[in-house]
């Protein structure tokens, strides 16, 4: 725990209150439609973190960027084999920052130091997403910083376009609630 004291020292101070600008993706709810927005809002020299619910949608969401020939773009997700998951990790934490865009599953939200200055992701149950927002302007040097949050994010080659699908694999009972919390705020610090 904090004391008052410790948020005198400068990083500190800054890591606790890092701006991370809160905003709903309108109209992105399909891969294409989230690799339009990650075009659109990527730099060039920063990271760019895309966070999908399930693998054929972050399978996805990597395929439509690749076609579109996006720079420094990473895949990451639990189906790769323990070495090649490693791999990518390194890569990814290869001398200290990556830059580019890394289109990822819930395998992000713990056990990587990431600081991402751009973030889409899918909604998901409320501690899981702010597991994912830590994954932004984690230093607090980034007074840009941006999460876009996809309320309803579909595949492109999904059967079934039913709210429920689209919340796997979380019970959508949950994610229902934890969509309203980003709805009242435009800040994930």
């Amino acid at each position: 725990r904090l004391e008052a004291d410790d948020l005198e020292i400068p990083e500190i101070h800054a890591r606790v209150h890092a701006r991370k600008i809160l905003e709903r993706a309108e109209g992105c709810d399909t891969p294409q439609t989230t690799a339009d927005l990650v075009q659109a809002k990527h730099q060039p020299g920063t990271l760019t973190l895309v966070i999908a619910n399930t693998v054929g949608r972050a399978q996805e969401i990597w395929d439509e960027l690749s076609k579109r020939k996006a720079e420094n773009l990473l895949l990451m997700h639990s189906r790769f084999r323990p070495c090649n998951r490693q791999q990518r990790a390194s890569a990814l934490l290869e001398k200290g920052t990556f830059q580019g865009i890394v289109v990822a599953t819930q395998v992000v939200e713990a056990g990587l130091d990431i600081d991402a200055d751009l973030m889409i992701t899918d909604v998901a149950p409320w501690a899981s997403l702010m597991q994912r927002f830590g994954r932004v302007n984690r230093r607090g040097r980034d007074i840009d910083a941006h999460i876009y949050w996809v309320a309803n994010p579909l595949r492109s080659k999904a059967k079934s376009k039913s709210p429920e699908d689209s919340y796997r694999p979380y019970d959508a009972e949950e994610v229902v609630k934890a969509i309203a919390l980003p709805e009242k705020t435009n800040s994930a610090a």
